[in-house]
């Protein structure tokens, strides 16, 4: 069985059809399976992503609620 990633980072992927916004739970040679921000599991064969953008890591959003506090 796979291992699911911890990885909390939400990224920007676009393929030829749309992008989507997730963070990434599954990766492999293959394909990538993305959890996107409405928690659907998408999965996206790595040859059709275009561009892949870091939107919003813990420590981003971590800062974030700090500031809002002040």
């Amino acid at each position: 069985m796979p291992e699911t990633l911890a990885d909390p980072t939400v990224y920007c992927i676009e393929t030829n059809q749309r992008i989507y916004y997730g963070r990434i739970i599954f990766q492999d040679d293959v394909q990538l399976k993305l959890q996107t921000e409405d928690n659907k599991p998408v999965k996206i064969l790595k040859g059709n992503i275009k561009r892949v953008q870091v939107m919003r890591t813990i420590t981003e959003k971590e800062t974030q609620s700090k500031w809002k506090q002040h």
